[in-house]
């Protein structure tokens, strides 16, 4: 009983001398319980489509969940490193064709 309780007061369910906003306070969900506020899950998830790890390095969503952490930040920062290369080598190229296109119109 004293964990319960423990565990409603850190999550601000229940206190001794109020109930909650209503009466099914104590058996809802609290956004401070639920998994898809908060937690590594969603924060890998949106790392691993914002520095496109499948692209990158083949993988599986479920795969890089499984990985160690210290791996999962090794593959976003090597996807964050070829991303910004790729972004050199995209301007590279546009100021490759302005020269050749103002090459042509030269001639």
């Amino acid at each position: 009983m004293a964990v319960r309780q423990a565990y409603d007061l850190d999550h601000h369910i229940y206190t001794e001398g109020h109930l909650g906003k209503h009466p099914f306070a104590l058996i809802e969900m609290h956004k401070s319980e639920a998994a898809a506020n908060k937690g590594l899950y969603e924060s890998y998830r949106d790392k691993y489509d914002v520095h496109r790890v499948k692209e990158f390095w083949g993988l599986s969503f479920l795969e890089f969940i499984s990985l160690p952490g210290d791996m999962a930040q090794m593959l976003i920062r090597g996807s964050i490193n070829k991303a910004s290369r790729e972004s050199v080598d995209e301007e590279a190229s546009r100021k490759l064709a302005a020269e050749l296109r103002a090459m042509e119109e030269k001639k």
